[in-house]
């Protein structure tokens, strides 16, 4: 069945009650949350004032992680129990990095883009050298990680779906296919991309060995998380990076049988970890507030569905691109539908980045620069007519100038 093309979705959110409205085009930077997710941390968080009122149980985390496979893949090929809950995807990528047979190569090296984001590119440098990927003229991302992974050395490529700077695209499924051909992991960054463009991950598909994404820009939730994806190939080799009673296989309900582990004779706890991913899983009890409001807004992108998500948000980037081009100012090709990386020609008389980005917030237009890059990130809350708007300011500035 075919899908209807999706709609503006800004009634979803609580955006127009301001005295000074703007036009908010910065979702790569931190997305709004919609009214239902609001209201479902609220509940949550109101009921901490009578906890015997709280949900204690694991089925909002166990829910949670069965939206986010889905969205992940359709297909059997992900399951919740390939989900790890961390507090942050350089927490996510620190438990990768410490799970790779780095004793296999003398000088191991790590493929990372040239100023890739700290939190897929920190965790590595610990273990190893760095393969850095320069921009050049002529050669696109993709291309100069297949070149890297010619070299021997090379113990794991470390790479996000599309640069955080400027939204370049990297074709992670030809990438993907190269390192499986050699048994070199590939641990992959969707924190700009899942939720807003689409990309299956599994087996038959793009086949990572990890998958980290933080969950406050594209998936509409609020800061606290990140969702870990291992293949089940390489679940056995995760090596824990807290050690707590979540991860033990079977561990009791502590309120429901008023038992506990702990045994003198046999040196404390057990230890026996579950076999999939939730051996990993963070300690502490997944927050209570974060887990309702993650579910809600898990719900919401999977019903909006990333691929129409693209599809709504091309053209109204399109006519930001088509303002920058005709201003003189060059655009970062390939890119994904919901960014647009601007910047100013090396030598030229147009405003750079900065100043550009300046000239906006005056006019009520809010983007971000990135290593001097203008970035301009759209969502499903965002207008034609702020579209317009932005490409309409670009254009008068460049004259200007």
């Amino acid at each position: 069945m075919t899908q209807l093309a999706l709609e503006c979705q800004r009634h979803m959110f609580d955006l127009d009650d301001s005295d000074t409205p703007v036009a908010y085009l910065n979702a790569c930077s931190c997305s709004p949350i919609p009214t239902q997710v609001h209201e479902a941390a609220s509940q949550a968080l109101a009921a901490k004032r009578k906890p015997w009122t709280m949900d204690t149980s694991t089925s909002s985390e166990t829910h949670v992680k069965r939206i986010y496979a889905k969205l992940l893949s359709n297909s059997s090929a992900v399951s919740e129990q390939d989900i790890a809950l961390c507090p942050s995807t350089s927490y996510a990528m620190t438990l990768a990095a410490n799970s790779v047979n780095w004793a296999i190569h003398a000088n191991p090296t790590v493929v990372v883009l040239d100023q890739q984001f700290a939190s897929n590119t920190m965790p590595w440098q610990h273990h190893a050298k760095l393969r850095i990927v320069q921009r050049r003229h002529g050669r696109n991302w993709t291309d100069g990680v297949l070149e890297e992974l010619a070299n021997d050395d090379v113990a794991c490529v470390a790479i996000p779906h599309a640069h955080w700077t400027d939204g370049s695209t990297v074709d992670v499924r030809a990438v993907a296919e190269a390192c499986k051909a050699k048994s070199i992991p590939l641990a992959l960054d969707l924190t700009q991309t899942l939720g807003a463009a689409p990309i299956a991950i599994g087996p038959d598909s793009v086949d990572a060995t990890f998958v980290a994404c933080s969950v406050h820009k594209h998936l509409y939730a609020p800061y606290g998380a990140s969702l870990l994806y291992v293949a089940r190939r390489h679940q056995a080799h995760m090596r824990r990076l807290e050690f707590h009673e979540r991860q033990v296989r079977d561990w009791p309900d502590f309120d429901a049988k008023g038992a506990s582990l702990f045994d003198a004779s046999t040196g404390g706890y057990p230890t026996e970890s579950w076999t999939d991913m939730r051996k990993a899983d963070a300690g502490g009890r997944p927050n209570p507030t974060l887990m309702p409001a993650l579910h809600a807004s898990l719900e919401l992108v999977v019903g909006w569905d990333p691929r129409r998500i693209s599809e709504y948000v091309a053209p109204l980037s399109q006519l930001v691109e088509d303002a920058a081009i005709d201003a003189g100012l060059s655009v970062a090709r390939p890119r994904v539908a919901h960014i647009v990386g601007i910047h100013t020609p090396s030598g030229s008389h147009l405003p750079s980045a900065l100043e550009l980005g300046a000239e906006l917030k005056k006019r009520g237009v809010l983007v971000s620069v990135r290593c001097g890059v203008l970035r301009v990130s759209f969502g499903v809350f965002n207008t034609v007519e702020e579209a317009r708007m932005c490409a309409s300011v670009l254009r008068e500035v460049c004259v200007a100038s």
